[in-house]
């Protein structure tokens, strides 16, 4: 394959074996017993600069530009220089060389093969040929003497090893003759002798591929350029039968010899040791488990600041620099006030700043208005006592309980301590719970920059404003509870897309406006869905049938109108379902009586109509049934008796007519009944009479000349007259 540079046509047609352009072809080099190949040897990739056409020739074993003839076709010693010739020397080793030849039967040699020589001195055929390589170009019949000379010359190798003082001696005697014993011209002798043995590492330019250093063995593969070199093979009685190889070119340097092996090699020995370091400072460790590095205890530098601003800046945008916004003041106590100095690589600076950012956005920008565990005064006080809200054992009111040994926001400690806030085990918010703690102020949208969030509690409070639409990008969101705030505006329509929340409880905000879109079909994972007391309207869609993981839900206290959907009853996992205080009418879908878990039903007061069908009375896990101040009538049927797990029934306030049924007494749970305000008449039973367990259990309509209702014995604990519709109790 080429390299860097290009070679010239005749360095070119050199590097194959051919001769130049403009010259006759010398025969290249071929395997022992083999013709010489028909095609051109494939060039090696060069390496390195380009050489000159001198250089290339000497490589090739071909003759240099200006330079005397080689010893034979494809050879030449590398210095090109020619030596005093010695043709006594030919005529003394002929008579050897013929005995040799008879004895052992040499072959005759074959043109462009070369054997690696020594620095002996050698006697080398030049005026023979006659003008260079005319003999074998023009005169191919005078080839078998060109065979001769060669044979003398390896005679002339066996002559001058046994006795080379006397090779010299006899050189001088036949000096002036400078003729072979045929007559002809004897070459010169050259500096040194490729066909000699080689006693020295030197080097000899070998046929046509390139240079090799004194082998030992038959076959030397290149070392750098991937070149064959034709070797002599050492035979009985120390003869060379000279053989020559073809450039391979899917050949290879030897894999020890390769550079890029070579790097390769000094990168793994390094690898090796920065590992067998590595393990000994674990082991003198001693295997401990490695703990995150210590906060840095220094201001961060300018440079440092700027990255970590930058950052802010990505969370919050030019808040940051905004004097005197929550963004600016928390950036101040990040970089200025926080004992952790965290830098710009700290993996928890997003979170903590952003809570810091909320928590001077709700406490009235850091005066400290939260009820518990607010900014300590101190840096170094986290400790705090925490006023937690809670609901009493019989669920009808709130309370405070002190919790001990919290820990302050805006303290020393990882923000993952601080009251309210809790992390995964990778030290990441997933939740955010704080109920009636006094935070004032709209809700700051930048919370929604927590990616690992999934759970917001933070009812019980005072924002204000709308609720931001930003919630919706938290993707891992399953929980908002935002209830009793004072949130205005209708819900984001972000909100309805968020397929993993579970839980969506706004109610008690008393300002929220707006319909529930068709489009909460598709929050698929809901569970919960709370709007009570806001100022809800328009209808309740159809789509409320595809939450069909609902099981709790609370829309009442608003003003939605039109008819209860039939697919309601397609909510099997429903246990809870308020709708009364709205604007509600039609009858009562039977199709609630598919609803076999539910526990509390409240569909009045609305405008509903028509009588209870008797389907309800199937659903015998209620425990709280309210059916009031609706234009239902009829009868309230002896059915009722199957809800025994009732803890109140409320049908007052309605158009029910017909007597109180006895199997009301089958109810020992019930500890609330009203059946005031109706069209009843009769006697109240005695079986529900002695159900009675509290002072206000029992009520119905028992005032009045002559009562609608007679309660005997005062079974009846409020009476109301139904034409002033007041109630008094009956102590009173």
């Amino acid at each position: 394959s080429k390299g860097d540079n290009d070679l010239d046509e005749d360095a070119v047609a050199k590097n194959r074996g051919r001769r130049p352009a403009k010259a006759a072809a010398v025969p290249g080099p071929q395997a022992v017993g083999a013709s010489e190949p028909s095609s051109p040897i494939s060039l090696p990739a060069k390496v390195g600069n380009a050489l000159d056409q001198d250089a290339v020739a000497k490589n090739r074993g071909r003759r240099p530009a200006k330079a005397p003839a080689a010893v034979a076709p494809g050879a030449q010693t590398i210095s090109g220089e020619e030596t005093p010739t010695d043709p006594a020397a030919f005529q003394i080793a002929e008579q050897d060389v013929k005995e040799k030849k008879k004895r052992s039967g040499v072959p005759a040699l074959t043109p462009g093969a070369v054997t690696v020589g020594s620095t002996a001195g050698a006697v080398v055929a030049k005026e023979s040929l006659k003008g260079d390589d005319r003999m074998i170009e023009d005169k191919p019949e005078d080839f078998d003497d060109y065979q001769a000379r060669l044979a003398r010359k390896i005679s002339l190798q066996e002559k001058t090893t046994s006795d080379d003082s006397d090779i010299q001696r006899k050189s001088v005697e036949l000096d002036s003759k400078n003729l072979t014993e045929d007559g002809e011209p004897v070459d010169k002798v050259m500096d040194s002798d490729p066909f000699l043995p080689a006693t020295s590492n030197e080097v000899v330019v070998g046929a046509d591929h390139g240079i090799v250093t004194n082998p030992s063995y038959e076959f030397v593969s290149p070392e750098d350029n991937g070149l064959a070199v034709a070797i002599a093979i050492e035979e009985e009685e120390e003869l060379f039968l000279p053989a020559a190889l073809e450039y391979d070119p899917d050949s290879k340097p030897p894999l020890y010899k390769n550079r890029r092996f070579r790097l390769y090699a000094m990168l793994c020995i390094v690898l090796f040791i920065a590992l067998v370091v590595a393990a000994s400072v674990g082991a003198a460790s001693g295997g401990e488990k490695y703990a995150p590095r210590e906060p840095p205890t220094t201001a961060p530098t300018s440079d440092e600041t700027g990255r970590i601003i930058a950052i802010m800046k990505s969370l919050a945008g030019e808040q940051v620099e905004v004097e005197g916004t929550p963004a600016n003041m928390a950036r101040n106590w990040i970089l200025n006030v926080d004992p952790l100095r965290l830098s710009d690589i700290s993996p928890n600076l997003d979170q903590r700043f952003l809570l810091a950012l909320f928590y001077f956005a709700t406490s009235g920008k850091g005066d400290d208005t939260w009820l518990s565990c607010g900014q300590p005064g101190d840096p170094d006080d986290s400790s705090c006592t925490y006023s937690e809200l809670q609901l009493t054992s019989d669920g009808a009111d709130f309370i405070y309980v002190p919790l001990e040994e919290r820990v302050r926001w805006l303290s020393s400690n990882l923000e993952c301590k601080w009251n309210g806030v809790l992390c995964d085990d990778n030290d990441e918010i997933i939740r955010l719970e704080l109920f009636g703690q006094n935070m004032t102020g709209t809700f700051p949208s930048e919370l929604a920059k927590l990616s690992t969030l999934s759970w917001i509690g933070l009812a019980f409070n005072e924002f204000t404003g709308k609720v931001p639409s930003e919630l919706a990008d938290l993707r891992r969101l399953i929980l908002i509870d935002l209830h009793y705030n004072m949130f205005s505006g209708s819900i984001p329509s972000k909100i309805w897309d968020m397929d993993n929340l579970q839980s969506l409880n706004l109610g008690g905000n008393f300002g929220m406006t707006g319909t529930i879109p068709t489009t909460v079909g598709t929050l698929n994972a809901l569970k919960g869905l709370h709007l009570f007391d806001n100022d809800f309207d328009g209808s309740l869609p159809t789509e409320l049938g595809l939450l069909t993981h609902l099981a709790y839900s609370r829309l009442s206290e608003n003003a939605f109108d039109g008819n209860i959907p039939t697919e309601l009853g397609m909510l099997t996992q429903l246990v809870d379902i308020r709708l009364d205080n709205n604007n509600l009418k039609g009858e009562i879908p039977s199709q609630l009586g598919l609803l076999s878990d539910l526990s509390d039903l409240r569909l009045g007061p609305n405008a509903i109509n028509g009588t209870i069908p008797d389907e309800l009375y199937d659903l015998t896990r209620l425990e709280y049934f309210q059916i009031d101040f609706t234009d239902v009538s009829g009868e309230l049927s002896p059915k009722v008796g199957q809800l025994t797990k009732l803890d109140q029934l409320r049908v007052r306030g309605n158009q029910l007519t017909g007597t109180i049924p006895t199997e009301i007494g089958k109810m020992t749970n019930l500890r609330l009944g009203h059946f005031h305000l109706n069209q009843f008449s009769g006697i109240m039973p005695e079986e529900v009479c002695d159900l009675s367990i509290n002072p206000d259990f029992l009520q119905t309509d028992c005032f009045g000349d002559p009562p609608p209702v007679i309660c005997e014995s005062s079974c009846c604990d409020v009476c109301c007259d139904r034409a002033t519709r007041v109630c008094l109790s009956q102590d009173e």
